[in-house]
């Protein structure tokens, strides 16, 4: 008898989606059948719904500097739960972790309140911390950000070092990529525009042409900049593009209209957003992330446009939006949005095939599918922001039930994991 059985379930798999049942055993996915798997301690009729793999955010900005970072982080991972999200990729951002005292005390309270299984950015590295980066990667991981504008900007030799070091030492660099020469040079005509952008782009794009270093870079908007890395990608280089749900939902015209909608890079033109999503389909894009960032309304509205957060509060949102913008719509087919949620996210950050796909010996994260709609209500949300700039939209594809390596996290509403559950990944 297995720990949990999940029948009459539309099962998304590798080769296509399946009428099928699935077994659970010591976390793992023990067998997937179309004639039947033996009885379960527990059972789920899954009554007919899609069952996916876990989502795994590769951009949630949950660390804060309040006085109550980790009451917030551990509710961000339970928002996370809700969500369908299995894995999240945390962004150091606003802190800084670019030393192993900073990272060792903030690992010891991730690993005591996180609801999902979690990894890491180390960073944004600095000149100062350039040296640190192997002590860093042996005390807690492999995954460090850079970037190439304010703050904590490299300058063209550090950036060329950083490479060098990361290729060596087998690192992932995640790059913010927005070129700080244009920005100052335009900010008269246009807060932070395409061009910084683009220029950011192709300029690191050379650096690992040199290096070889393997870089993602997490926050891709216009056109351009997808060719730019589609190219780089026929030519073998080890790199690879992400964008953030916004960037997929608003345009610069709602931000406006709407004051809340400030975020870096900035929000683009109808245009671009339409090819963020052929760029999806057509694979030149190959991760999207939530871009989540703890922030308070009354924040946002005090900011400056140039001085705007990462991200916005999201990780709620992101699921529905992919399933109702993406699949329903047309856009994309379910199979990409499993790949850009899932799949792709967990090869990048070396994950597969213990995450990201639905096979037997996987980690057993999956996600069953609800396909009705309903409004996105800051009031309903989990996420301790307290407000979302998705408010009133109506979605489908919410999460009835999440499953974390075997255990049910979150079901009919609630969350039902505990704080300190989820695992530190060091899949390297």
């Amino acid at each position: 008898m297995s720990e949990l059985v999940i029948r009459n379930a539309r099962l998304l798999l590798p080769e296509g989606i399946v009428t099928g049942e699935m077994s659970i055993e010591n976390g793992k996915i023990k067998k997937i059948s179309v004639s039947g798997v033996e009885k379960g301690e527990r059972e789920i009729d899954a009554k007919n719904k899609l069952v996916i793999p876990g989502i795994i955010d590769t951009e949630a900005h949950i660390l804060t500097r309040s006085k109550q970072k980790w009451k917030i982080f551990k509710e961000e991972t339970a928002a996370a739960a809700a969500a369908g999200v299995t894995t999240v990729l945390i962004s150091p951002e606003p802190l800084q972790l670019t030393n192993v005292f900073e990272i060792k005390k903030a690992l010891k309270f991730m690993k005591k309140f996180s609801l999902v299984d979690f990894c890491f950015q180390a960073g944004p590295i600095t000149g100062a911390s350039i040296s640190k980066m192997a002590e860093i990667s042996v005390a807690g991981t492999k995954i460090f950000k850079i970037r190439t504008c304010e703050p904590e900007k490299l300058t063209n030799e550090e950036i060329l070092e950083v490479m060098k070091i990361a290729k060596t030492l087998d690192l992932i660099l995640c790059a913010h990529a927005e070129s700080e020469e244009v920005i100052k040079e335009k900010s008269d005509e246009e807060v932070r525009p395409p061009l910084a952008e683009e220029k950011a782009v192709e300029e690191l794009l050379e650096k690992v042409r040199k290096t070889g270093a393997t870089v993602h870079f997490g926050r891709i908007t216009t056109q351009k900049a997808c060719l730019f890395l589609s190219k780089a990608e026929k030519e073998h280089l080890t790199v690879s593009g992400g964008t953030c749900v916004h960037y997929l939902v608003f345009s610069k015209e709602d931000s406006e209209k709407n004051p809340l909608l400030k975020m870096c890079p900035p929000l683009r033109s109808k245009e671009d957003v339409e090819n963020l999503w052929k760029a999806i389909d057509i694979g030149a894009i190959d991760a999207v992330a939530s871009g989540h960032f703890f922030i308070k309304m009354e924040e946002v509205k005090n900011l400056e446009p140039a001085r705007a957060p990462e991200g916005l509060p999201g990780i709620e949102a992101l699921l529905p939006v992919m399933f109702e913008l993406g699949v329903r719509n047309g856009r994309i087919t379910i199979e990409t949005m499993v790949k850009v949620l899932s799949t792709r996210p967990a090869q990048i950050f070396r994950l597969y095939p213990r995450k990201g796909v639905l096979r037997e010996g996987s980690d057993a994260d999956l996600v069953i599918l609800n396909p009705s709609h309903k409004k996105i209500s800051a009031k309903k949300l989990i996420e301790p922001a307290g407000w979302t700039p998705y408010e009133e939209m109506e979605l489908s594809g919410f999460s009835d039930i999440t499953i974390s390596r075997g255990e049910i996290i979150y079901e009919n509403g609630e969350v039902c994991g505990k704080p300190g559950r989820g695992q530190f990944l060091t899949n390297f």
